[in-house]
């Protein structure tokens, strides 16, 4: 994939529709470290909410522990393999793939500390496959912009 142009992202029917504020956002290079930040923000979000007493019992009747995880940890997935800076797309997709898993790690021992809270090697499980799947389909799908071929 590391020959195919950004043009080509445009020429999918599809995707000739994306507004070009939302391919700016999510694939500019020069807004990687904007998503970068908004990744962290996001994590911050999730580990602030997470401590929060019974905020998940609240959420159980709209969404279950699977789909919060897997909906989470694939969107941090998205924004740091778009943020990031690496030369390939296997790079990116590897060094994503383990910055998630060590933010679902970090997510669930920082849990084991709260009396209201447990760690659950079973969220940690469903946080690294959504960062795989997503970091995969990604890799597999997401043009390598220009200046990272050069």
């Amino acid at each position: 994939m590391g020959g195919v142009d950004v043009l080509w992202w445009r020429r999918l029917s599809l995707l000739s529709t994306m507004p070009s504020i939302l391919f700016r956002l999510f694939l500019d290079p020069k807004l990687r470290r904007a998503r970068m930040l908004c990744a962290l923000s996001i994590y911050a979000l999730i580990l602030l909410l997470g401590a929060i007493p019974g905020a998940r019992q609240e959420l159980a009747p709209y969404a279950s522990g699977v789909l919060l995880h897997a909906a989470a940890y694939g969107v941090l997935t998205f924004i740091i393999y778009t943020g990031s800076a690496a030369a390939t797309a296997r790079q990116r997709a590897i060094n994503t793939v383990l910055i998630v898993m060590a933010m679902g790690a970090l997510d669930e021992s920082m849990q084991s500390f709260l009396s209201y809270r447990r760690a659950a090697l079973g969220d940690w499980f469903i946080d690294c496959t959504a960062a795989v799947v997503t970091a995969a389909l990604l890799w597999a799908f997401l043009p390598v912009p220009a200046e990272a071929r050069d």
